[in-house]
């Protein structure tokens, strides 16, 4: 995973032909769309992630999570943040699967697709939210503090007329 990340990023055409199969499918949404439903030639791919990288395209490693392992092959899920040209830090999220063979593994399937959030992230989400929270609670003590009326001086006791009887 990261070393294809790294390639990617780095348009190191030979470093991704070394770690993509022969035949795989990739997949992602615009901008770039790509999707291979049925596998496609490996030079088709490293065309395409050429192009993407004079795009200026560029994936962040956010999560990592292994998944089964058959007899030839394991998967994961990943969560990145891609950028590029016309698409600000974005999250995504996605699965893969490489190819465990001789001579060396190879990726066999990437896809991903555009989140709302990086689950990931979910611990620092909820850190923000209780402390956005705590201080909306502290601003309504000091507002409400500050409405209600003032007592002018002290009250004074009274003593009811039967004590002195």
């Amino acid at each position: 995973m990261t070393r294809f990340i790294a390639a990617f990023n780095h348009g190191d055409t030979a470093g991704l032909d070394q770690l993509i199969y022969d035949y795989s499918r990739y997949a992602t949404d615009p901008p770039g769309e790509f999707t291979s439903p049925a596998p496609v030639k490996r030079g088709d791919l490293l065309a395409y992630f050429a192009q993407r990288h004079q795009a200026h395209e560029r994936l962040t490693l956010e999560a990592l999570q292994f998944g089964g392992r058959s007899a030839n092959d394991f998967t994961f899920e990943f969560e990145v943040t891609r950028s590029a040209d016309g698409l600000g830090p974005t999250p995504y999220g996605g699965k893969g699967a490489v190819f465990c063979g001789n001579p060396s593994s190879a990726l066999i399937l990437w896809a991903m697709g555009r989140e709302p959030f990086l689950r990931a992230r979910l611990p620092l989400y909820a850190s923000v939210a209780a402390l956005l929270l705590a201080i909306l609670a502290a601003a309504a003590v000091i507002v409400w503090r500050r409405a209600r009326p003032k007592k002018k001086g002290a009250a004074r006791a009274v003593r009811p007329e039967w004590i002195d009887a």
